[in-house]
């Protein structure tokens, strides 16, 4: 609201320009290019111009200007926001200089940087918003999303205004008494996030230690701070946080020994990476737990994930739509999800395709750990655990699909990274050791237990479960020897129903072949 504008120019026609400043020396100096540019110039600039609003005092701008924060904040920086009159023709000299050039074959442009009563465009007066409020404010505090009411002060600003401007200090000439720009900010940051327990959690990516105990409080502070996490803040962070949390499962989990857990004195584990990039380039520091502890580790970050997935799936489910897939994880899963394995520089629990959490062998110091393994570890202690609460086994149920495609496409993504999904010298029996074969088994006939036990308390998340198995077993397909995917088939249907003597048993049986037989090469399986 200009109406009580009084200057040199009429504040009539009106546009404004966002700019980060590092500092305020000069507030008519150019800006940090950290400003996101339009379709038609670079992609980052120094300043950002909105519309004109002509002929009016009471200018509404429906535009917005995206900023790049700078890792690193100091107090200084802010957002200057300049409004500037635009007049409709030159007047005096600058009219006669433009002719002037006209005549000549020239034409000067004007641009949001003159200074003059005569130019064309002239800076009328300035606002600013600090990125950081205060000094005593943290990193993680940063301005975030919400509505901002600020003083405006008429041009021009003195040198060192940021102080003065906060403290609505007399020696500045005010617009007005009272704040007359309105604006709304909305914060996108991994960096500089709202929630105080996401903000820990990202520390945490720059934890490097040789210690074991450090290593193993580092982990599990971590996973505390999740589950205090703000859902709608979990939904905003769920790539990076999944990401951190499958870096856990996958380096605190003992690999299994012919199927069995394994009895090795240590397993490898890391610390936290700097952020998504540092965890693919493998940059940690290594030391050693002992089995149990890392066991213990492992099944916190494991139950960590069920607790963040499933709050995800309460707070954003898609209204409308009787499924029960969430859109965003099932986008998740099937488009940003696609690196089954941590790269981990010199691992200390060597390389080789043993079925444990380290597959795909040790080249040049590289260990490739893939997600499916420990996954499956940890969901089969879960449902092996008959002391787990109702509570707990229904939350499972919500998100068993969701796990089963976790678990499918790391097994497709690991094929894929040790070479041997399509053109392979390997039989189809040999793609995996027996201990991760019998895992996903037991994993699918633990399931058709589940059904069978819960088909009269809770007939609904059952039959998803039935869906999910039977989409699950489809993947199986594409990735397994067929014979035994096969013989799972047979030890499913018989374990929902032995005696066929069960109605509701039976329709889900039928409910789950029928499904099966979807696939293009069931038919001919089984001739």
């Amino acid at each position: 609201d200009f109406s009580a504008y009084s200057g040199a120019v009429s504040g009539r026609n009106l546009s404004i320009s966002i700019a980060l400043k590092r500092n305020d020396n000069d507030a008519t100096e150019p800006g940090a290019p950290f400003v996101y540019g339009r379709s038609s110039s670079h992609k980052l600039v120094r300043h950002l111009a909105s519309p004109l609003s002509y002929h009016t005092t009471k200018a509404q701008f429906y535009f917005d200007a995206k900023v790049m924060l700078p890792p690193v904040l100091t107090t200084n920086m802010h957002i200057l926001i300049t409004v500037w009159h635009v007049s409709c023709k030159l007047k005096g000299a600058a009219a006669a200089a433009a002719v002037d050039a006209a005549a000549a074959g020239g034409s000067k442009k004007p641009t949001l940087g003159g200074g003059s009563d005569e130019s064309l465009v002239t800076p009328c007066a300035y606002a600013c918003l600090p990125l950081l409020p205060s000094p005593a404010v943290s990193r993680s505090r940063v301005i975030g999303d919400g509505n901002h009411s600020l003083m405006v002060a008429a041009a021009p600003l003195q040198t060192h205004y940021l102080r003065p401007y906060l403290d609505e200090s007399a020696s500045i000439k005010w617009v007005d008494k009272k704040p007359v720009l309105a604006l709304h900010t909305h914060l996108a940051s991994t960096v500089h996030v709202q929630d105080e327990h996401l903000g820990a959690v990202f520390k945490a990516y720059r934890f490097e230690s040789e210690k074991q105990a450090e290593a193993r409080a580092a982990i599990l502070t971590s996973c505390e701070h999740l589950r205090h996490a703000q859902p709608q803040q979990l939904t905003k962070h769920l790539v990076p946080v999944l990401k951190q949390l499958f870096f856990f499962i996958t380096h605190t989990t003992a690999p299994p020994s012919g199927g069995e857990e394994s009895t090795d004195s240590g397993v490898d584990i890391s610390g936290a990476v700097a952020d998504v990039r540092a965890s693919r380039a493998g940059t940690i520091t290594s030391g050693v737990l002992s089995a149990a502890a890392a066991g213990q580790l492992g099944r916190e970050a494991f139950t960590t994930l069920l607790d963040v997935v499933g709050k995800v799936n309460l707070t954003s489910q898609s209204a409308g739509k009787s499924s029960s897939y969430n859109t965003y994880l099932h986008s998740y899963l099937y488009y940003e999800f696609a690196d089954s394995s941590s790269s981990v520089v010199g691992g200390a629990g060597g390389g080789g395709h043993d079925g444990s959490a380290a597959t795909g062998g040790d080249e040049g110091g590289v260990v490739h750990r893939s997600l499916h393994v420990p996954l499956v570890l940890h969901w089969l202690d879960v449902l092996r655990n008959t002391a787990s609460s109702k509570k707990q086994r229904r939350a499972l149920y919500d998100i068993t699909w969701f796990l089963a495609g976790l678990v499918a496409k790391s097994m497709v993504l690991d094929l894929d990274a040790r070479g041997t999904l399509h053109a392979s010298p390997l039989t189809r029996s040999e793609r995996f050791p027996p201990a991760v074969v019998d895992g996903v088994r037991e994993l699918v006939l633990r399931h058709a237990d589940e059904v069978r036990r819960a088909r009269a308390t809770d007939l609904r998340a059952v039959s998803s479960i039935n869906r999910t198995m039977a989409a699950f077993v489809i993947d199986l397909f594409d990735v397994l020897d067929r014979g035994v995917v096969l013989q799972l088939v047979h030890d499913y249907c018989k374990r929902l129903d032995r005696h066929y003597t069960d109605v509701v048993a039976c329709t889900l049986r039928w409910e789950f072949l029928r499904l099966i037989s979807s696939h293009e090469h069931f038919g001919a399986l089984n001739l």
